[in-house]
């Protein structure tokens, strides 16, 4: 601080030294009770000498009792530290400010926030404080004030989901449009049957795409009347591809003017079978005990059953539609790496063994069995699971117990060189890893060479070698 300042910080304290210096104590007082609910002014053993309150209630709760009483026995033993603390900062030039709870007559605690200044040249020190209750009311208004948003915030949670349960398992086929494109914002399970689509890849078009060219333009005047509300009415319209004829009625939703609500019922005897046969195929495959998954070409699973949700631990289908599935299945990224080459080169795979590995940690020896459809220009792959647990345990308990690979090496000692030990036991494993590679890969060769990180025509030779996969003696590459 230069001299300049100071000189002047000394000059604001004497001018207030020589306003303040005539007021009488009752002056004082009323000053004190205009600025502070309470003031203490406390001694240097920190007994309570005086105190000035502000209401009537302080004097009924007992604050006028305190006289004659240390300042840190008046308070909550929770608040006795921050008692000690603003009695030993009194003398700072900016004093500590502290919420000490005052156990009183009648009610709970009362809170105060207090600030303590030591007098001058004594050793007095005078406690300045603010009644809080009203504060605290405030914040525990505020405590239930979200606590009642969270309780509605809930209620609108439980309400949406039994919307949601509700909106997929009916059994007519429904469909919620954007009002300004008529492009499709949800669509649920009845209504992806009809169509013969997934809800990802119904979600973006637009209405009148998926009927008949020439029924366009009297869905698209539904739709236009029904949104201002001036037509109630529904039209008899044709799927697109198909012979199949719908109903079709739309309505606003009151909730969310944006949007349209479009129901859609077969009217021929045909399609309601047609379309009961597709649910009940769906709802076979539903119950189907093996694990059922269909998967986009890039591996992202559109639907799955419940048995192959309950390998992966979880709960619902949602949880695992969207996600890749080498995420669960694959000891590792090889497996995939294998189905999807061989999908690609013969369009199916059959009795692939691997892995399903649970959120949990529960891990599954499954046999997968793959098909590659290509329908609507969409490509898919489904694909069933089976657990081998249960065919494992059964060949296992058959299977005659074979000498282990010590017995038989200690049979062999005395009978041939070490350097030939080793040069069959290396020859034996490899030709079981071949053998393992081939069995998992269905035989395509191709994908047994990257399976083992062989080239094929390394892989071809020692197959040649060991006769395996049909290679004779007398086999020509």
């Amino acid at each position: 601080m230069d001299s300049g300042e100071s000189s002047r910080r000394i000059a604001d304290v004497d001018a207030t030294h020589s306003h303040f210096a005539h007021i009488e104590g009752a002056a004082i007082a009323q000053l004190l009770g205009a600025a502070a609910d309470i003031a203490l002014v406390i001694d240097g053993q920190g007994v309570i000498g005086d105190v000035a309150l502000a209401t009537e209630d302080m004097e009924r709760e007992g604050c006028s009792d305190w006289i004659g009483r240390r300042w840190i026995d008046t308070v909550a033993n929770d608040s006795r530290q921050k008692v000690e603390e603003m009695l030993q900062a009194s003398t700072a030039t900016s004093p500590l400010w502290h919420q000490v709870n005052h156990p009183v007559r009648g009610s709970a605690d009362l809170p105060v926030r207090y600030s303590a200044v030591h007098l001058g040249e004594t050793d007095q020190v005078l406690a300045i404080g603010r009644d809080m209750r009203a504060v605290s009311t405030m914040q525990q208004r505020l405590v239930e004030a979200q606590q009642s948003m969270e309780s509605d915030y809930a209620r609108l949670r439980h309400a949406e989901t039994r919307y949601r349960l509700l909106f997929q398992v009916t059994g007519e086929a429904v469909l919620i449009l954007d009002a300004d494109s008529n492009r499709i914002v949800e669509s649920n399970r009845t209504a992806c049957t009809l169509f013969d689509l997934n809800s990802q890849q119904l979600a973006g078009r637009c209405l009148r795409d998926l009927f008949d060219a020439k029924d366009h333009k009297r869905i698209q005047t539904l739709l236009t009347g029904d949104t201002k509300g001036s037509l109630d009415e529904e039209l008899i319209v044709r799927l697109a591809g198909t012979k199949i004829d719908v109903s079709i009625a739309a309505s606003p939703v009151s909730q969310h003017p944006k949007h349209v609500l479009v129901r859609l019922t077969p009217t021929s005897g045909n399609a309601s079978a047609w379309l009961k046969s597709r649910s009940n195929v769906f709802e076979v495959l539903e119950k189907l005990p093996d694990g059922f998954v269909v998967t986009d070409q890039d591996g992202r699973i559109l639907t799955a059953n419940t048995a192959f949700i309950d390998l992966t631990q979880l709960a619902i289908e949602p949880q695992v539609c969207g996600e890749r599935i080498d995420r669960w299945v694959g000891r590792h990224a090889i497996d995939t790496a294998v189905i999807d080459k061989t999908l690609k080169e013969c369009g199916r795979i059959q009795n692939f063994s691997t892995l399903v590995r649970g959120e949990y940690g529960a891990c599954t020896e499954v046999e997968i069995t793959a098909v590659s459809v290509f329908a609507d220009k969409t490509p898919c792959v489904g694909m069933t699971l089976r657990p081998l647990r249960r065919q494992r345990e059964t060949a296992v308990s058959h299977r005659p117990v074979a000498p282990s690979p010590s017995q038989q090496m200690a049979k062999l000692l005395g009978h041939a060189s070490m350097a030939d030990l080793v040069q069959e036991s290396t020859e034996m494993i490899e030709r079981l890893c071949i053998e393992a590679a081939l069995e998992q890969t269905g035989y395509n060769r191709a994908s047994a060479a990257e399976l083992l990180g062989l080239s094929r025509q390394a892989l071809y030779t020692k197959l040649h070698r060991y006769r395996l996969a049909g290679f004779g003696s007398d086999h020509q590459d």
